[in-house]
């Protein structure tokens, strides 16, 4: 049963998730100009939030196992705690590494609280909430981040979330379905590291069909299936356009900033304010999303236009003779990035009818690889080529991905409903 402490400590602690794990990539740019780290390092604090979330694949399920749901909840909002505290206060690239990685470790188990609170409550009403208090915490990041820069030290507006994640560890309530030994529902879609708001539309679009095509029933407290069922061409082809997508999105945090001073000659703080309408852009679409005439559309339509609109964001961003057309860019690329993650993922899973549990993982094996490989590669590029021409790499993704869901057919449809 859900209580208004565990609520609103969840939301709180989405806040913090989305602020930190946004954050993280949008201090790339910091990197360089304060710590001077090399232009190949300067996106290593994404790689090693990267790292946090792969090994969380194995330290959640431990934590909360050994330690119970109530001392784990409290573990990852002190974890903000340390995290923002060795960020906002870093002189040197360790800490910054290391903070990514707590921040990493953080928001995976944040991501497991809420959705083994919220996903199985009033059709999921409650975990597209918790998604969007994420964005929220996602915006109000580079904004802080911009408002301190130019007052103080390049980092320490990443100290704004140390008082929430206090008040969240000394106030949050485990999650029922913990409580009572449960685990979150096979059925559940994966979520994107980058932003939980993803799973407001991968939920909707594949919680029937991956409840009906399990090879056995996967009630709420049992284990994944045993049978390993073998992921068919058409998974794989959506997993490599999710691989490509979340590459992009990351490319767009860690580095629009910097493809915008380069370009319009802005200052970082500048250039740290606009990137904030790439997530603007990401929560306009995901609202827009909610629609239900948009909803209804084709999924591989949605995709192939979305990808349209990121291209030309990316071109806009890459061409952009003034900070307005920049900030456009930024704002498109968002629009068009922000239902691809859940689509795509909602696309995967119908593609994988009797595998919904390992289908999940793999997509956020995915995820981790995205993370910490689009922005290095983009950083190696940069050291190479100089920012700007290294930027048209993410055109080049955003074709590859293109012709990968060009060549994905439609997916089977889903058995009806079984009656009573």
């Amino acid at each position: 049963m859900l209580t208004r402490r565990l609520t609103w400590s969840s939301y709180a602690l989405m806040v913090a998730q989305g602020f930190l794990i946004y954050s993280v990539s949008y201090i790339t740019p910091y990197m360089e100009s304060e710590l001077r780290a090399p232009t190949w390092a300067a996106a290593m604090p994404s790689a090693a939030l990267a790292v946090g979330f792969l090994l969380a694949g194995w330290t959640v399920p431990f934590v909360v196992r050994r330690f119970g749901p109530g001392v784990a909840v409290r573990l990852w909002a002190s974890m903000g705690v340390v995290s923002a505290l060795l960020l906002g206060l870093a002189d040197s690239v360790p800490p910054v590494l290391l903070g990514s990685f707590l921040v990493g470790l953080m928001g995976a188990g944040t991501i497991v609280h809420v959705i083994s609170a919220f996903a199985g409550v009033s059709n999921g009403m409650y975990l597209v909430r918790a998604s969007m208090w994420s964005v929220v915490g996602g915006l109000i990041g580079p904004l802080v981040l911009s408002l301190t820069a130019r007052s103080a030290d390049w980092n320490t507006g990443l100290l704004a979330m140390i008082p929430v994640s206090i008040v969240v560890t000394l106030v949050a309530a485990p999650s029922p379905a913990h409580v009572e030994g449960r685990a979150p529902s096979a059925g559940t879609a994966p979520v994107s590291p980058g932003s939980i708001a993803g799973t407001s539309a991968s939920t909707a679009g594949t919680s029937s069909a991956a409840t009906s095509s399990d090879p056995a029933p996967v009630t709420s407290g049992s284990l994944a299936p045993t049978r390993v069922v073998a992921l068919g061409r058409n998974y794989r082809l959506v997993w490599v356009f999710l691989l490509l997508s979340i590459g992009v999105e990351f490319a767009f945090v860690a580095w629009g900033a910097q493809v915008a001073v380069a370009r319009n000659d802005l200052g970082l703080a500048d250039a740290t304010a606009i990137a904030s309408l790439f997530v603007v852009g990401e929560l306009i679409g995901r609202i827009a999303w909610g629609v239900p005439r948009l909803a209804r559309t084709d999924r591989r339509l949605a995709l192939r236009a979305s990808v349209g609109v990121a291209a030309t964001g990316a071109l806009l961003l890459w061409l952009a003779p003034s900070p307005f057309i920049a900030g456009l860019g930024l704002l498109l690329g968002g629009l068009g990035i922000a239902i691809q993650y859940p689509i795509a993922s909602s696309l995967a899973l119908a593609h994988a009818p009797g595998a919904a549990v390992r289908a999940s993982s793999v997509i956020n094996l995915a995820s981790a690889l995205s993370i910490s490989g689009a922005p290095l590669l983009l950083g190696f590029v940069a050291a190479a080529v100089g920012v700007l021409n290294a930027w048209s790499l993410t055109l080049v993704l955003l074709a590859v991905g293109l012709a990968v869901i060009l060549a994905v057919p439609a997916p089977p449809a889903a058995p009806p409903p079984a009656r009573d």
